[in-house]
């Protein structure tokens, strides 16, 4: 049996940090979608999966796909 992914609101993958975590259903099937915040200030979406197995560490800012769109931390978006 597949394990669940448990990941909560404000557990850190590299340099993402969830802020929000809810279950959507894509192609009839439920998936695990972690809003997050790049410590460049991005605000990015993955599913679960991604973070916990995939070995997803950061936005994209890094390697240059990051978002265009910059985020502060504490800033409402």
């Amino acid at each position: 049996m597949k394990q669940k992914t448990k990941i909560q609101n404000g557990d850190i993958f590299g340099d993402l940090t969830v802020i929000k975590y809810y279950i959507q259903i894509i192609n009839n099937k439920k998936q695990g979608i972690c809003d997050c915040i790049c410590k460049c200030g991005n605000k990015c979406t993955f599913r679960a999966s991604a973070l916990k197995y995939d070995n997803k560490k950061q936005c994209g800012c890094k390697d240059g796909r990051g978002s265009r769109t910059k985020y502060k931390i504490g800033e409402k978006f």
